[in-house]
């Protein structure tokens, strides 16, 4: 599930301190996916003795369905709180990216798929998201020869003054 803005403003806020007060400088993740399935590498921090198991608390939103109080599986509903947690910043950043990859590029494990990297950068407060799509593509052609003169237009194959015989000899 998306994260509305304000959560997410709120989140990005938390990370930016936690990585101030754990000597942190950026974050990289990158992620592949296709088929059906994606996944993200675990994050690359700068420098290497930042302290990423540091914890930050962000809010997440989750959902649960309800029955009804007879109990019949049908007569459900979908409902989703916000809840605060509190996660490792290595955690955090992948919870993140991964929301803010679903924004942009929702589906990118799908099908083809897609890869890219996700980077925090708290020097400007910028989280920059490049990401590549794979495309497969067709190209269909048709080719009709409907006359012996089409025939020596489209192959050059005919000498002049040269005619196809109407019926093709039968191998022996």
């Amino acid at each position: 599930m998306n994260l509305d803005e304000r959560d997410m403003k709120t989140n990005l806020e938390a990370l930016w301190a936690a990585f101030e007060r754990h000597g942190i400088t950026s974050c990289t993740l990158t992620y592949n996916g296709s088929g059906d399935d994606g996944s993200f590498d675990d994050p690359v921090f700068e420098p290497e003795e930042g302290d990423s198991d540091g914890r930050v608390s962000i809010i997440q939103e989750r959902g649960e369905y309800k029955y009804d109080s007879g109990g019949d599986w049908t007569k459900r509903t979908f409902v989703t709180k916000r809840v605060k947690i509190s996660l490792s910043v290595k955690e955090a950043c992948t919870f993140l990216a991964e929301d803010w990859l679903g924004r942009h590029h929702g589906g990118w494990e799908n099908n083809e798929g897609g890869y890219g990297t996700v980077t925090f950068d708290p020097s400007d407060r910028s989280l920059v998201l490049e990401h590549t799509e794979y495309v497969r593509t067709s190209n269909e052609y048709e080719h009709v020869v409907q006359s012996p003169d089409a025939l020596e237009k489209l192959a050059g194959v005919l000498k002049e003054n040269e005619v196809l015989p109407e019926v093709l000899p039968e191998e022996e």
